[in-house]
């Protein structure tokens, strides 16, 4: 059941002139989330399957998780899984659970990905001429929960990419050790 999903970005909130004196301090802290909306406008799970797959497979994003549920506040185990550009040095990984870290789009010069292609959340940041980015109404709860959210019905997906990384590694690891 597809749930829905607060946010309200109808067009970016850039703002050049802001952004650049600043120099990207929310780059700096954290990547921001990826939602299935930005691979696929309309949502089609093997669409957007193939598109996290590619963005993975190119070493620039990675799978990060909501520990427990992303819809209650209670206590619980599990994990919901989100994707996000990666942290810069952690490229490569497709999994990273690190909190905080510069996002592997950002330069001197700004974001490298072009605003279309850049994620949601950041695409949602209203920047400040005091330096203290915000997000609009509906983000209350924050990107990462909210991205683990939006990504609920991928989670099997999302798990199974996890699953397959890890093998990965495990596999490259063994062979790595016998030479």
């Amino acid at each position: 059941m597809r749930q829905t999903i607060p946010l309200t970005v109808l067009r970016s909130s850039a703002n050049p002139s802001v952004c650049s004196p600043c120099g990207g301090k929310c780059c700096q802290t954290m990547p921001g989330c990826v939602f299935p909306s930005d691979l696929d406008s309309q949502l089609r799970p093997e669409v957007v399957a193939d598109k996290v797959l590619a963005l993975l497979e190119s070493g620039r994003y990675a799978l990060d998780w909501w520990e427990g549920n992303p819809f209650s506040d209670h206590a619980c185990s599990g994990r919901a899984y989100f994707l996000r550009p990666a942290i810069r040095g952690s490229e490569g990984r497709w999994t990273d659970d690190s909190w905080g870290g510069t996002c592997t789009f950002h330069s001197a010069q700004g974001c490298a990905l072009e605003e279309p292609q850049r994620p949601l959340e950041c695409r949602a940041l209203v920047p400040s001429p005091h330096g203290a980015c915000y997000k609009p109404e509906g983000w209350e709860a924050g990107g990462r929960r909210l991205a683990a959210q939006a990504w609920w019905e991928y989670q099997e997906t999302l798990q199974m990419f996890s699953e397959l990384y890890w093998e990965t590694v495990e596999v490259r690891n063994q062979y790595e050790g016998h030479l």
